[in-house]
């Protein structure tokens, strides 16, 4: 009523009625919907009120204002009054006098739906009376979603976006779904089905499936016609007959079932298990064929033939009969794999196995050969899925660029459908089909519909379908004036977004992160940096334009053919491009360093990657001086080779996360002392001191293995299966939680599998499995900080030595927040001198001299003073030594381990926490301290420290 006759906007409606926007318009589009299919089962159009009744009357304020008041009744849980109750009760005829005004307005709203989608912008009228309302609006998102409770912009849309492992197409054009869900907050997985209208992007809610259990590695099936949906346990399989509701019509115990099919008209349902059964939907009959592969089952397009296949074996039965029509030897179809059967189960298109371009193959399903004069299209991945159009003759694949239609007997491109960012049918059984009227054509991913008109190849949604990723967002990066936000989805791409008001700004193509968690701005932000999409170089990006700069490369075409880069990382200062190159044949790998400005390589070694089967899949720190990744946390400096810390006590699961200033690391860990159970996956979040490898936090949680650390050093935003945990590590409690609307799809993992706090730490983005992002205003840590006396100080200074992680940054955080901590530590710590020449030119000399005893002393003291003496020891190398000399200041400098080297003890170990301490306060006299102490000796531990941290609190 107040949208389509008194043509207000969505927002105004919604104010009016009293709901969120998102709320009223998906309303306003199911009703639509529900309208035309009640007038279309009497064969009526959507504009038939208004043709059976002329054009529409005025509405009375008054009924307006009854049929408002009812709707925010109702809303809120109240009762329907009894007037109104009683008309449409199913003993009471329609009462005339209450029902014209009724009438009026069906015939206004059929004439303005049969000519509008949505109501216009129009003057608005005068607002009524203000009234009270239970608290404020809820966000929505440019698409009328709602965020949930904390989300400020979503990046990306959930409209034409779900879990989907197949569908099926009824005869209106209407879209059928099947795909995971979640339940109950536990382990206990689900699968539900969802119908997607014709003419909306956005299904209905979806209605799981009545199982108990949902056996995950057996994907469910629907009937091409939408009218049947099969599912299964590990015990059974089961088929439902589906409308608006499941009704089950058969069900087979079949054991450790591995693979389904259903037949077109959904009569019969072919089960690969330890051989290939053929039920017969209606009768519950079961007959056993003889084993057979199950990497491919699919009936032909009468359902007279069924195909079992795989890229060693395809077999051919009859339906009727049972009979073994084929078995062919993969050799004999040159190595393809079996994708489908043409209408009669004459034909197998085969795709190509294995990598490199290669065309779809039609071979003859008896004789296994090629069928003259049909050619198939060129394949440039392994994936995807070949299908028959309708007609029989023409098919559709999904490859890198969307969809292809082709004709193979003209061997020519019918038309391309293109998704968003060159989706690529990645290992997936993605299906293409067009209605039954060959008006539309639907193709998915796992988590992502889409629908084009089929005459004009344009999408039918090209908002939903244009905007934001189509699979899981695994990177993202903000750039330092937090004005924009880049992601990186499953599919290739990276998507740059403006971070208030959510616009996508352009995309840029990049590679699959997989397992690389970042892309890097610059520290100007005029730049971006991301892997190539083919993984064998780090691209540099001009983020006003989206032109492609320099590019970072490593190794020759040949060695790049076994190698990947797995991770990378930008210089604090920009001028450096950090890359490990990860070769798992030949079980090494090459850290390198380029030049940012000219793409030049300044260092490259070789490095062995200690036998792990993952490599060095993991991740280097903000300041690029460390590296976590295979079980191992070691200096980039010095190498896998040099004293590491070993993670396998914190048995990492995930990817790894460092803190702002690289000191300490988050990672998901599994429980040692408890195995993972249904109800407990013994998981725990895990904050490690970077220069000792000691817990500084623990915390149970449910599969969290998102983090993000605030840039105050003091807390860790984590996501659990449910939505956003905070902890203060100063306190190791929470403080705060942020709940989800919608968890993974597909198992118990975190809702946002990757996240970052913007630089102010005001707000934090975060990244999700249903292909968004979100930002998030992110909640204040309650402040406890106390001053100290004198007393407190120094036990403070006592416990910065402590090897205990929990202690010593204990200690950290408590001077951090002290005001009189500076001064304190003023007489504490103080710059490391550089061994002056007075005393050096002497101990050199000795390192020459005749006497063994001599040498040997003057050795010992110089190795006790190296982080002095290193410096000197270097030019001494230049200037004229004897044999001798030259040879012992060598090996002084061999067993210098660097200012890097880990784990720590003793005065280096507190000197380092001391600095932490200074760069965490943050004042004036804090950097004027840190001033000083990065002034030493070039070579000493806490100078390197100082310097790094005075340069992060200078930007």
């Amino acid at each position: 009523m107040l949208c389509y006759l008194q043509e207000l906007t969505y927002e105004e409606a919604a104010r009016r009625a009293g709901c969120p926007v998102g709320a009223l318009r998906g309303r306003l589009e199911r009703g639509k919907e529900r309208l035309r299919k009640r007038l279309a089962e009497y064969g009526l159009p959507l504009a038939a009120p208004a043709l059976l009744l002329g054009p529409p009357a005025p509405v009375s304020a008054a009924l307006a204002s009854a049929t408002l008041d009812t709707v925010r009744t109702v809303a809120n849980g109240g009762r329907v009054p009894a007037a109104i109750a009683g008309l449409v009760g199913p003993r009471t005829g329609f009462r005339v006098a209450f029902l014209a005004p009724l009438a009026v307005a069906l015939t206004a709203l059929g004439a303005v739906l049969a000519g509008s989608e949505r109501p216009g912008a129009v003057a608005e009228p005068p607002a009524p009376p203000a009234r009270e309302v239970a608290g404020p609006p809820a966000r929505v998102d440019p698409f009328g979603d709602p965020l949930p409770d904390g989300g400020l912009v979503r990046l990306g849309t959930m409209r034409s976006r779900a879990g989907i492992h197949t569908f099926g197409l009824r005869a209106d054009g209407t879209v059928v779904t099947v795909g995971p869900l979640f339940g109950g907050g536990k382990w206990d997985q689900k699968i539900g089905v969802r119908t997607w209208g014709p003419r909306s992007d956005a299904s209905e809610a979806p209605v799981p499936l009545p199982l108990k259990e949902y056996n995950p590695a057996l994907f469910p099936q629907v009937s091409l016609d939408g009218r049947f949906v099969a599912a299964g346990t590990t015990a059974k399989v089961v088929v439902w007959e589906w409308t608006s509701r499941a009704k089950e019509v058969a069900a087979f115990p079949i054991e450790r079932a591995r693979g389904l099919a259903l037949s077109p008209d959904g009569s019969r349902l072919a089960v690969a298990h330890e051989k290939v059964a053929l039920c017969d939907v209606r009768t519950g009959a079961v007959r056993e064929l003889e084993p057979g592969p199950a990497e491919v089952l699919c009936f032909s397009g009468d359902g007279r033939r069924l195909m079992a296949g795989s890229s060693e074996r395809v077999v051919v039965w009859d339906v009727a009969t049972g009979k073994r029509l084929a078995d062919h030897k993969g050799e004999t179809l040159g190595g393809g794999v079996p994708s489908a059967l043409d209408h009669t189960g004459s034909v197998i298109a085969a795709l190509p196995h294995g990598w490199g371009e290669d065309r779809v193959r039609f071979l003859d399903a008896i004789t296994g050969e090629p069928v003259a004069g049909l050619t198939g299209p060129e394949v440039e991945i392994y994936g995807g899925v070949v299908t028959f159009a309708p007609d029989g003759k023409t098919v559709l694949l999904g490859n890198k660029d969307g969809v292809c239609w082709w004709d193979p007997a003209a061997g020519k491109l019918i038309r391309q459908f293109d998704a968003p960012s060159s989706t690529a049918a990645w290992f997936e059984r993605q299906q293409a089909r067009l209605t039954p009227d060959g008006k539309v054509l639907v193709w998915h991913t796992q988590q992502a519909l889409f629908r084009w008109d089929a005459t004009t190849g344009k999408p039918l949604f090209p908002q939903a379908q244009g905007t934001g990723h189509t699979e899981e967002v695994k990177a993202l990066d903000i750039s330092p004036d937090g004005t924009r936000v880049a992601t990186l989805g499953g599919e290739p791409g990276v998507r740059v977004w403006d971070a208030t008001t959510g616009r996508q700004l352009f995309v840029l193509p990049s590679s699959i992160p997989t397992d690389v968690d970042n892309a890097d701005f610059s520290p100007d932000g005029r730049f971006l940096f991301t892997l190539s999409r083919k993984r064998d170089a780090v691209v540099k990006w001009d983020v006003a334009t989206g032109k492609e700069i320099t590019r970072y490369v490593v190794g020759t075409p040949e060695e790049l053919r076994t190698s990947t880069l797995c991770a990378f990382r930008l210089a604090p200062n920009g001028r450096i491009v950090h890359g490990v190159l990860d070769d798992l044949f030949r079980k090494s790998a090459r850290m390198v360093q380029w030049d940012a400005e000219s793409g030049r390589i300044l260092s490259e070694r070789t490095v062995t990657n200690r036998g792990q089967e993952d490599g060095y899949q993991g991740s280097f720190s903000p300041d690029c001086r460390w590296f976590a990744g295979a079980e191992s946390l070691f200096p980039v400096e010095l190498g896998p080779t040099a004293k590491a810390i070993a993670l396998e006590k914190a048995r990492p699961i995930g990817m790894y996360v460092f803190s702002s200033d690289s000191r300490l690391l988050a990672l998901t860990g599994w429980s040692v002392e408890a195995p993972a159970t249904p109800s407990d996956p013994a998981c725990h979040a895990v904050v490690l001191d970077v220069a000792t490898g000691a817990k500084v936090f623990e915390m149970p949680v449910r599969w969290c293995t998102g983090f993000a650390f605030h840039p105050d050093g003091r807390s860790l935003a984590g996501a659990e299966s449910d939505g956003l945990v905070f902890w203060d590590l100063v306190t190791g409690k929470e403080y705060a939680r942020r709940k989800a609307h919608a968890r993974h799809p597909i198992d118990p993992q975190p809702f946002a599998r990757v996240m970052r706090y913007f630089p102010d730490g005001t707000k934090l983005v975060t990244g999700h499995h249903d292909t968004t992002a979100l930002i998030w205003e992110a909640p204040v840590r309650p402040k406890g900080a106390k001053v100290l006396d004198e007393k407190g100080r120094a036990a403070l200074w006592d416990d910065l030595a402590s090897p205990d992680g929990a202690k010593g940054w204990g200690a950290v955080w408590g001077l951090a927040d002290d005001p009189g901590a500076v001064a304190f530590l003023r007489g504490k710590v103080t710059p490391v001198p550089a061994l002056p020449a007075k005393e050096f030119d002497p101990l050199l000399a000795d390192l020459g001299s005749e006497a063994f005893a001599t040498r040997e002393a003057a050795t010992e003291k110089l190795k006790a003073a190296l982080d002095r003496a290193t410096g000197p020891l270097r030019a001494a190398l230049k200037a004229e030594l004897t044999a001798e000399q030259k040879l012992r200041v060598e090996q002084l400098l061999a067993a210098w381990p660097g200012a890097d080297r880990r784990p720590l003890t003793g005065d280096r170990l507190r000197g380092v926490r001391a600095v932490a301490a200074l760069e965490l306060a943050g004042t004036a006299g804090a950097r004027k301290l840190l001033a000083e102490l990065a002034a030493g000796a070039a070579d000493a531990t806490i100078t390197r420290e100082a310097k790094f941290a005075l340069g992060r609190v200078s930007r």
